[in-house]
């Protein structure tokens, strides 16, 4: 794995995390593990919220947790309930490497459904966690209600190099791939511009005469922490300067997760491979929630096209947001997800009234 590929994995499609004593308090929750012995004994932390139609939450990694995600989408509990739970070998769902693997989370994610009782499921997902939820689509395709993939890693082979769009085959016409890469060549040279400017604000330790003069010094930790918030907003934000809301750090990320995901990289290619068609062969809702500066593809121009020969593709794009599209924007995101699960369960319902009309 490249150099900057885990940079990426261990640095960007993570996102903000709060304290795992949040999700003690979360209202009207209850907590349990789930396992199964025909596949291993990993247990994997589950935390239920809300009362109503069920909605699986998937987080973004490989390697993040679940918390980060309780203050954007608590509040939508009043209508639903909301399940977390965290993927194998992440916090709470600790794992060996030999235990983690993409089509073991797939299998993970459809145990849940049967614990559950639910016949088709609801997924909204975040980041990495669309992956998830398009391999359980691509191999589980009657058993998903709808999808609400927000920030999503595109349907495409993993690259490389997350500065430039991808290469893939069919996708793009020479003019084009041309446009996407100019795009993202634009997405990058703004994140230099927004990480300058919140490091010119910053007061940063002066240097020391040795690292251990700098680590003796009074706030250097505190310090590098921030500093480290601070280039983590620069790229996962729109308003960098709201790094300080940023909570957690890194101890709420596994690289091992990621590393175990991705140890053979082919094999992940083929499944990433069958996201697509798996998209483009289903017949529910299909709802693309992105920041218009988001990394993972700037100005939803490669999201747009796919989208396109999606039955129920429907793209929704943020102005002024990137990664952690809800600190960007609170309400206007907000009301994207409530409308797009609305959309959703509309949809169901509709499908249910026209299979019973055609039998």
């Amino acid at each position: 794995m490249s150099t900057l590929r885990r940079l990426i994995l261990s640095m960007l499609l993570t996102s903000m995390v709060s304290v795992d004593a949040q999700a003690q308090h979360v209202p009207n929750s209850r907590s349990w593990y789930l396992y199964f012995d025909s596949q291993d004994e990993v247990r994997q932390y589950v935390l239920e919220a809300g009362k109503g139609p069920t909605v699986v939450v998937l987080h973004g990694g490989f390697g993040a947790e679940h918390s980060y995600l309780l203050d954007p989408l608590l509040p939508l509990t009043s209508k639903r309930k909301l399940v977390f739970y965290d993927q194998r070998g992440s916090l709470r769902s600790p794992a060996g490497q030999l235990e983690v693997s993409l089509p073991k989370m797939v299998e993970d994610l459809e145990a849940l459904r049967q614990q559950l009782g639910e016949e088709k499921l609801v997924l909204l997902t975040h980041s990495m966690g669309g992956a998830v939820a398009m391999a359980y689509l691509a191999k589980y395709p009657d058993r998903v209600r709808g999808l609400v993939l927000t920030a999503p890693v595109l349907p495409v082979s993993p690259n490389n190099d997350f500065k430039k769009a991808p290469q893939e085959p069919g996708l793009l016409t020479p003019a084009e791939q041309e446009e996407a890469d100019a795009l993202v060549a634009q997405y990058w040279q703004k994140q230099e511009a927004r990480l300058a400017a919140v490091q010119a604000k910053f007061k940063s330790m002066p240097s020391a005469a040795s690292a251990e003069a700098a680590r003796a010094t009074p706030g250097y930790f505190r310090n590098l922490t921030e500093q480290w918030r601070m280039q983590f907003g620069a790229v996962n934000l729109y308003h960098a300067e709201r790094w300080p809301d940023i909570d957690g750090g890194k101890a709420f990320y596994s690289q091992a997760v990621a590393d175990a995901v991705f140890k053979d990289p082919a094999a992940v290619a083929r499944q990433f491979e069958s996201f697509r068609p798996a998209l483009q062969a289903y017949q529910g809702p299909v709802e693309v929630i992105l920041g218009n500066e988001d990394y993972c593809d700037p100005g939803g121009y490669i999201w747009n096209k796919i989208l396109k020969s999606v039955p129920h593709g429907r793209l929704s794009l943020l102005p002024e947001a990137s990664h952690s599209y809800w600190l960007d924007q609170p309400k206007a995101s907000r009301a994207a997800l409530i409308a797009a699960l609305d959309r959703v369960f509309a949809d169901g319902v509709a499908n249910k009234v026209k299979n019973k009309r055609g039998k």
